[in-house]
């Protein structure tokens, strides 16, 4: 089942979305995290995606040591290990997963030097 068609044709969802739209402070912020929920975040909310975490997935661990300082892992080189079927990268000391790309042009492009000020972290254990 496709969950946008589900989300966007409910008239609920789209007054919430619609208030919390209407309701938001700070529309210039990283929002760090570990799955895919940061980019629904952004595209629900009419953001830009300010966030080097945007279509990747990191391990607890990896995503750890990335919240504590993600200005320096944003600007460090991603090194590609060419491991799975979709780009997977080390940056430093930390494994990223490159999901919604298909190669690791696609993934070195996906903008991961774009860090705010203001930082939401969605962090699950």
């Amino acid at each position: 089942m496709n969950l946008s068609v589900l989300y966007n044709n409910n008239p609920i969802y789209k007054k919430r979305i619609k208030k919390m739209q209407k309701n938001l402070k700070n529309k210039d912020m990283t929002i760090l995290c570990s799955s895919c929920i940061g980019g629904i975040i952004y595209h629900n909310l009419g953001l830009k995606f300010y966030s080097p975490t945007i279509n990747t997935m990191m391990f607890q661990t990896d995503m750890y040591r990335f919240i504590l300082d993600p200005k320096r892992y944003s600007s460090k080189e991603i090194k590609f290990l060419n491991i799975d079927k979709i780009p997977v990268g080390m940056i430093d000391d930390v494994k990223v997963h490159f999901t919604h790309y298909s190669t690791n042009e696609e993934a070195q492009k996906s903008g991961l030097s774009v860090v705010k000020e203001s930082i939401l972290i969605i962090y699950s254990l």
